[in-house]
């Protein structure tokens, strides 16, 4: 009869055993650059993994309202400012979370940007701990990978990133699909509540840039789709008990005016280009003036920056 002591010595020799092999096939399948021929995914938002070091100075997380509302080669030709957008679609908090400690592994951006509609998204424990078992172990996050790789290609080398993407993660779309407003952001006293999971993770989020020495500020950017003032509430109640800055550019009395006749793509749930523009600038001269961040176009950075915005301009037109 085999002893517990026996059985329990088997058991975390097997687990041992099986970490390890996890561990290797991981470090062979995970793409060796970020890229999307290379199997990288969402590479434009992983394109901040080709930036060079400590080039970043603000930060974009969230979902599709994020991508489609801040355009940092606007910010770069406007005042400067060199930001990466790393919004992903439907993207839940553990993947933003994900973001923000990649993007802080070769840069020190001083403001973090978290468009707000994420914070509504639910998810379950059981999403997040698969989730960070794939961080862990990702084998299974790229396994289908193994019909990709060559002879050659097979080895436990690092990842080397050099892909950069030239819109910085800003998704382009100058598509025009008006909305009606009707009173979206109409007058309540009511509070959406922030769940407790989704109100921990942004106070992680909070801890995380005061001990990298960033500051986090919330922005609701314009969608009569999803948004409202209840919502509104909720998240100006949490910014006070997290003591951080919030903005809501849904309030009629809002610095960046909407055209919702032209200044949206899909009758009011994304800006297209023309209202993406308004936010942005918005957002730049409110930096500037704050001193949050400084130009950057005396550190070297301007004919990597210039050429970059050459080429997302040639491209939208």
């Amino acid at each position: 009869m085999k002893t517990p002591i026996k059985t329990m010595v088997r058991c975390a020799a097997f687990l041992s055993g099986l970490a390890v092999l996890l561990l290797l096939t991981s470090k062979i399948l995970v793409p060796k650059n970020n890229a999307k021929e290379n199997g990288m995914l969402d590479p434009s938002a992983n394109g901040i993994l080709g930036e060079p070091e400590q080039t970043i100075d603000v930060l974009f997380l969230g979902d599709s309202e994020c991508y489609s509302a801040f355009i940092p080669l606007r910010l770069w030709e406007k005042h400067g400012i060199t930001s990466y957008n790393c919004g992903t679609a439907l993207q839940n908090l553990y993947y933003t979370e994900e973001f923000l400690e990649k993007a802080f592994q070769k840069q020190s951006p001083k403001v973090v940007v978290l468009e707000t509609n994420a914070i509504f998204r639910d998810f379950s424990v059981g999403a997040s701990a698969v989730h960070k078992f794939k961080q862990w172990f990702p084998v299974f996050q790229y396994h289908d990978l193994w019909k990709r790789l060559k002879p050659g290609e097979i080895h436990l080398s690092d990842a080397v990133f050099t892909h950069k993407e030239d819109a910085k993660g800003y998704i382009w779309d100058n598509k025009v699909a008006p909305a009606s407003p009707n009173d979206y952001m109409a007058p309540t006293q009511e509070i959406q509540s922030v769940s407790v999971r989704n109100y921990a993770y942004v106070k992680d989020f909070r801890d995380f840039c005061e001990k990298h020495g960033a500051k986090l500020i919330l922005v609701s950017t314009p969608s009569t789709v999803n948004w409202n003032m209840k919502r509104h509430n909720g998240i100006q109640k949490l910014a006070e008990e997290l003591e951080l800055h919030y903005f809501d550019l849904n309030e009629p009395k809002s610095p960046v005016k909407i055209d919702w006749a032209k200044d949206t793509r899909d009758k009011g749930d994304h800006m297209n280009y023309a209202g993406a523009c308004k936010v942005t600038d918005w957002l730049g001269k409110h930096l500037i003036e704050t001193g949050l961040v400084k130009s950057r176009r005396n550190d070297g950075l301007c004919k990597e920056w210039n050429a970059a915005a050459e080429r997302f301009n040639s491209k939208r037109l």
